[in-house]
């Protein structure tokens, strides 16, 4: 498969695409992308050796045992390198990607930070654009957060397709707001959001019956992290989380900005867990 890779042409093989499937079908394992980067070494030209050391870097900190007390010093180090391997080889890795996606990353300027384990999983799209390439994008790249501009139309669509299964994070905002207990009920009752840990929803006028929703339903039992910030909920909305199925396996509940006006007795007797200011 070819693809345009900016200034220069990149021939994606079809040993290429069978290591990519096969890394986003086992995404926690390091042995396939290990395997990859020997292949990409193997074929000598500096780009392919260059997404080699990225992957192996980036294995290497993840792998890193932070007490050591060459940490710090060895970490910067590998760090700068792989910002200035991600800075000059970027526009030509994309091509891992579909071809849309791709294009959406050469617009923005990606970090280290964005990858993990040497592949690129956060990526922040229009939701029209992950709706038209969500199966070829999680089969190639093993993406696990996600950050979409969505129409309510689209948000709609997103909680029908099963490859939401495949994500952990989830961030939605966008004109969606406008309507945003259809919005959160589309979500809540989707089937394919049992494996999201993350869920953030902030700034999208959310009220105390958008959380109900949220936290009353089954398919969301999964969440770890609950990020709600600038809504319009109050303290009721609060305690309807607390007093929730989910609340007991949140290990952040992100209320800042919000209408939840307690008391300082009130306030010092929450969880740290909850972020209210």
């Amino acid at each position: 498969m070819w693809q345009p890779g900016g200034a220069v042409m990149v021939w994606i093989t079809d040993d290429q695409l069978a290591f990519l499937r096969t890394i986003t079908a086992q995404p926690d394992e390091d042995t396939p992308r290990l395997v990859y980067a020997d292949w990409l070494e193997e074929r000598g030209d500096p780009c392919s050796v260059a997404r080699a050391v990225f992957i192996r870097i980036q294995i290497e900190l993840e792998r890193m045992d932070r007490s050591c007390d060459d940490y710090p010093q060895r970490t910067t180090a590998m760090i700068r390198e792989s910002e200035q391997l991600l800075k000059h080889y970027q526009h030509i890795w994309l091509n891992e990607l579909p071809a849309p996606v791709a294009s959406v990353g050469r617009g923005i300027r990606l970090t280290p930070r964005d990858f993990s384990r040497g592949f690129i999983e956060t990526f922040k799209l229009n939701t029209r654009t992950f709706l038209t390439t969500a199966r070829e994008l999680l089969t190639l790249a093993p993406v696990r957060q996600l950050e979409l501009v969505s129409s309510i139309q689209e948000v709609r669509q997103l909680a029908r397709r099963p490859e939401l299964c495949l994500v952990r994070a989830l961030q939605i905002s966008g004109t969606a707001q406008r309507y945003p207990q259809r919005m959160t009920r589309y979500l809540a009752n989707s089937p394919f959001v049992q494996g999201l840990e993350e869920l953030t929803l902030s700034s999208m006028r959310l009220t105390d019956r958008c959380v109900r929703w949220c936290v009353d339903s089954p398919n969301l039992a999964s969440l770890r992290v609950l990020r709600l910030a600038n809504n319009h909920i109050s303290l009721d909305g609060l305690r309807t989380v607390m007093n929730s199925p989910i609340f007991a396996n949140l290990e952040r509940l992100d209320l800042r900005g919000n209408y939840v006006f307690a008391n300082e007795e009130f306030a010092a007797s929450l969880p740290e867990k909850i972020v209210l200011r």
